[in-house]
């Protein structure tokens, strides 16, 4: 069941704006405060997919899909992962075609309401239909398919309304009412200052990423205090000086990865984007497979 879950658990056009599909929006649970789209659809055809996802043999994967007839590489269209900010407890609803699936495997089986429910006495997973699956911690499964079997509107209309923020052409996307849901106990301590409390304290965040043509991303959101941004947006600056001080002397061509990270920040707004062309992801990963470079510092 935590495989199902872990799966569930990544012109005009390019003016449009990110819609969420209507029938995921209206299952998205009350309580939520961040929501994690994937348009499986068109992430599949992007190169990086393609490069570094299609090809790899996952054997849980493939174990999973064979005993129930369900590929969420293959049948998933677009997917909802919803939090209520407690770790482990985000609820998972996709569209696709789920017609295919006969046999959950040995997982029990139970009714809620008209649902029914393959699963454990934690978690669950269940198929509402041919093109309509939800799956998650009971409490959150629960509170969706209740939710959507109500006919109420979306329980989170302004969360959602910020997708409308998002290019169209944005392949995975993230929107929070809140900061990062980053346990109390871990510290990210530069000097004076806790990084990890400024990350938790981050408001109204949105982050999209289209994979079309290599990397092409952006992260922005509002920090509690103006001192808190500047600090923030210092230490992104620090890492990247520091990705650009990693690059080994025989592979310099690199520097244009880090070239490609940017950081605004204004008053307490801040903004990082992220460009990089296919052709350079494609030669650091080459690069990282081989081991000629170690993921984490990119050098020596």
């Amino acid at each position: 069941m935590r495989l199902a879950l872990t799966l569930f658990g990544f012109a005009a056009l390019a003016t449009a704006q990110t819609h969420p599909d209507p029938v995921l929006a209206r299952m998205v649970p009350p309580g939520t405060v961040s929501i994690l789209g994937v348009r499986m659809d068109q992430i599949k055809s992007t190169p990086m997919y393609e490069k570094m996802i299609a090809q790899r043999k996952l054997p849980d994967l493939d174990r999973f899909a064979e005993q129930t007839g369900f590929d969420p590489r293959r049948d998933v269209r677009e997917m909802l992962v919803a939090s209520n900010g407690t770790e482990g407890q985000s609820v998972v609803v996709a569209r696709g075609a789920f017609a295919k699936v006969t046999d959950l495997g040995k997982m029990k089986e139970w009714k809620h309401g008209i649902y029914v429910i393959h699963g454990d006495d934690r978690a669950g997973y269940c198929l509402l239909d041919g093109t309509t699956a939800a799956a998650g911690p009971l409490p959150g499964l629960y509170a969706a398919l209740d939710h959507w079997r109500s006919h109420a509107p979306p329980a989170t209309p302004d969360l959602l309304s910020r997708a409308e923020t998002i290019p169209a052409t944005a392949q995975i996307w993230a929107i929070s009412a809140g900061g990062f849901n980053i346990p109390g106990n871990i510290t990210m301590r530069q000097g004076g200052t806790d990084f990890a409390q400024i990350f938790r304290n981050v408001e109204q965040t949105v982050f999209w990423a289209d994979l079309r043509g290599g990397l092409d991303a952006t992260l922005e959101g509002d920090v509690k205090t103006e001192e808190d941004a500047r600090n923030l947006g210092d230490a992104a600056r620090g890492l990247i000086g520091i990705g650009r001080l990693s690059v080994p002397d025989n592979h310099r061509e690199l520097f244009k990865v880090w070239d490609g990270f940017k950081v605004d920040q204004h008053a307490r707004h801040i903004t990082i984007t992220a460009k990089v062309p296919q052709d350079l992801i494609d030669q650091l990963v080459g690069l990282l497979q081989s081991g000629e470079l170690r993921p984490g510092v990119m050098g020596h």
